[in-house]
């Protein structure tokens, strides 16, 4: 059961976003102790087709695709719909450490 949600906005940015979910999906702990939230908003560069083929490999992605509407609205409609009480915002340009969520101790549970 995920224990946190890891909100990516993304607009337009398909190489990015590549990246930032391979170092998200490297963690050191399993992936069924952190959900995954991509919200498109509205990008033109195929995300949407990019994304069908991680969420139908992981069972921790969410995607969702909005109109047009900004950053911020993308974030708020990422956590509106993240099924965690605890959330982090991470940027598509952003990278992950192995132990992004859990320090400097292998192996601990998030909770």
């Amino acid at each position: 059961m995920a224990t946190v949600s890891v909100i990516i906005p993304t607009y337009n940015r398909l190489p990015a976003l590549s990246r930032a979910l391979s170092s998200l999906l490297s963690q050191a702990v399993p992936v069924s102790e952190y959900e995954i939230i991509v919200v498109d908003d509205g990008s033109s560069d195929g995300t949407g087709e990019f994304m069908s083929d991680f969420i139908a490999k992981y069972g921790n992605i969410r995607y969702f695709h909005q109109p047009h509407k900004g950053p911020a609205a993308a974030r708020n409609f990422g956590v509106n719909h993240s099924s965690e009480s605890r959330a982090t915002i991470q940027s598509p340009t952003a990278r992950s450490s192995a132990r992004f969520f859990c320090g400097p101790c292998p192996g601990q549970s998030l909770v």
